[in-house]
């Protein structure tokens, strides 16, 4: 049975999530690390003493060769890991650098267990004190990611104790019509 590349990428995406979950970290999917999210982490897991740990998800032998931006990762964590299936960790452990750790998903159990030991990495309090500013945003239950526009709240309506918080959609810009040179061309040269 042949399983696609990205049903592999969301189970041990999952699985990662649970074994730090199970460890009191809170766990974020897809996160920015840099500014404008340049750079986006698989997975962000921080516990509330601010130690924050970074994995990147790598699901075939191609996806970890072609990648070079997690070196850029262990700048803004404590730990890294990469999270990734037995047999590509079999292929990969004489490359994968000694600070770096591994969570394999077991295929037996189906939970994650750590592979190799993450080494504890030197993080400047100033791109702490960013990423855990990111997550503290990611988690607000009203920002600028989760409310596009303003909503009205009126006292004394019947719903003025749940108030709803889905976005309006607003309506389609109207878009002009643009026209290629070739078809000006030829409305230039048949009204002259």
């Amino acid at each position: 049975m042949t399983v696609d590349r990205k049903a592999v990428t969301e189970a041990l995406k999952k699985a990662a999530a649970f074994y730090f979950f199970r460890y009191g970290f809170a766990v974020t999917f897809e996160m920015g690390v840099m500014p404008w999210g340049s750079r986006r982490a698989d997975l962000v897991a921080n516990k509330v003493s601010g130690k924050i740990v970074i994995c990147e998800v790598k699901s075939s032998l191609a996806d970890y060769r072609s990648d070079k931006k997690w070196k850029s990762y262990l700048d803004f964590c404590d730990m890294f890991a990469f999270v990734m299936t037995p047999e590509l960790y079999l292929k990969l452990r004489h490359e994968i650098p000694k600070n770096v750790g591994v969570l394999c998903l077991d295929p037996k159990t189906g939970y994650a267990y750590m592979a190799k030991r993450c080494a504890l990495l030197e993080l400047i309090p100033e791109n702490r004190v960013s990423t855990l500013a990111r997550l503290a945003y990611r988690s607000g239950e009203l920002s600028k990611r989760t409310q596009r526009s303003r909503t009205r709240v009126f006292i004394g309506e019947p719903n003025d104790v749940e108030v709803s918080f889905v976005a309006k959609s607003r309506p389609p810009r109207k878009r002009r019509k643009r026209h290629g040179f070739k078809k000006l061309n030829r409305i230039r040269k048949a009204q002259t």
